[in-house]
């Protein structure tokens, strides 16, 4: 099933027999994800025997952030920022930006991340009338998310040849969607 030797098989068997009792509702997976972009020259030149200096060392130079949640291949709601995640930070996009956006209920499936404080997020999608349902631990494999973040990376590093930033090339992929 997955590679990951800590996941524990019964737990999946679980969220899986759940996720197939609910499946007349539409299911919205959310995860979050960051880009780094690293500042490099693949060429430069010099005089024969002289060493290139550059401005560019090729440290890492911008760090941005993104969280959406995500239906049937759809980005819902993503939010692009710069700061560090935290509960508070989470739970007022859950509230302000996911829960606004889904206008029926749905199963809401996120991984078990330290800053997703499951109790408040649980009254809040009851409260909402959709059914909050954290992955197994171990199991990236069952978030789609995880590979939409990849397909999105790809793009991203392909529009950073073109536009400036990070957030400007985000900004631009969920525009064009």
């Amino acid at each position: 099933m997955t590679s990951f030797k800590e996941q524990e098989p019964e737990k999946v068997a679980e969220f899986l027999d759940i996720l197939d009792n609910l499946k007349d509702l539409p299911v919205l997976y959310i995860d979050e994800t960051g880009i780094d972009r690293y500042l490099y020259r693949p060429y430069a030149g010099a005089p024969r025997g002289e060493k290139v200096y550059e401005k560019i060392s090729g440290r890492r130079f911008e760090r941005t952030s993104i969280v959406a949640g995500q239906v049937d291949g759809e980005f819902i709601a993503p939010m692009i920022y710069k700061k560090s995640m935290t509960s508070d930070f989470f739970v007022e996009w859950f509230k302000t930006e996911l829960l606004p956006a889904l206008k029926t209920p749905h199963v809401i499936v996120m991984g078990n991340t330290s800053f997703h404080p499951k109790n408040i997020l649980d009254e809040l999608c009851i409260q909402d009338k959709h059914f909050f349902l954290p992955l197994p631990p171990y199991s990236p494999d069952l978030n789609p998310i995880e590979q939409a973040w990849a397909i999105l990376k790809k793009k991203v590093t392909d529009l950073l040849r073109e536009v400036p930033t990070i957030f400007e090339c985000l900004e631009r992929f969920f525009k064009t969607r």
